[in-house]
């Protein structure tokens, strides 16, 4: 390879750097998330909040990779779960008593594509879209009363699950800052299906 067709790869080479422009970049999200879990366990589950960390790579202008880390809780609905049983004393007489626990986790590692949309402003919408693993638990259930244990009941092993994600979002270029809003419904591949639709404020640097 002679002088000149290095030269000309070196060009080559500096020239497609610079229209992609790669830069990396991360920050933090968080915010509410509504659960859609198959029945009969969803009627025990509703809205949750959730956040997490996110590693940005911009390949070009309209085109980035994200890697986000998220957590997800989703409180059960303990009204709901007291209607199940009930508790007597010995004499049959129904007493009160409490229950704990059930309370749903979701962590999730995914990749994304993000499309943006040049808007020529400092508001830009996007898409979104990607795959990942996301594990799945429960806290262990628990009934109590008068200060008495009742039940202890173990709610399983957590469970490690293949999962898709697509939504939308907007963001907004403050300087070397940018506040982003975006939703997503999220599908875990369960037994079932689980699924849930995260509504998300963060900020990447």
């Amino acid at each position: 390879m002679n002088k000149l067709t290095l030269l000309a790869l070196a060009i080559g080479i500096s020239t497609m750097s610079a229209k992609a422009d790669v830069r990396f970049g991360g920050g933090a999200h968080g915010g509410l998330s509504f659960s859609s879990f198959p029945d009969p366990i969803g009627e025990f589950y509703g809205m949750g909040f959730g956040g997490g960390v996110h590693g940005d790579l911009k390949i070009i202008e309209p085109l980035a990779v994200r890697v986000n880390l998220d957590y997800n809780r989703f409180g059960s609905d303990k009204t709901k779960l007291m209607n199940q049983f009930s508790v007597t004393d010995p004499q049959g007489n129904p007493v009160p008593f409490e229950v704990a626990g059930l309370d749903a986790t979701m962590f999730g590692v995914t990749a994304n594509i993000i499309g943006k949309i040049p808007t020529g402003s400092a508001v830009r919408p996007y898409g979104i879209a990607g795959f990942g693993i996301h594990v799945l638990s429960a806290s262990d259930l628990k009934i109590t009363s008068g200060g008495q244990t009742l039940l202890d009941q173990p709610s399983g092993d957590a469970t490690t699950n293949f999962g898709v994600n697509f939504g939308a979002g907007t963001e907004f270029l403050l300087g070397s800052t940018t506040l982003f809003i975006e939703a997503k419904y999220v599908l875990v591949f369960t037994d079932n299906s689980s699924a849930h639709i995260p509504i998300t404020f963060g900020v990447s640097f």
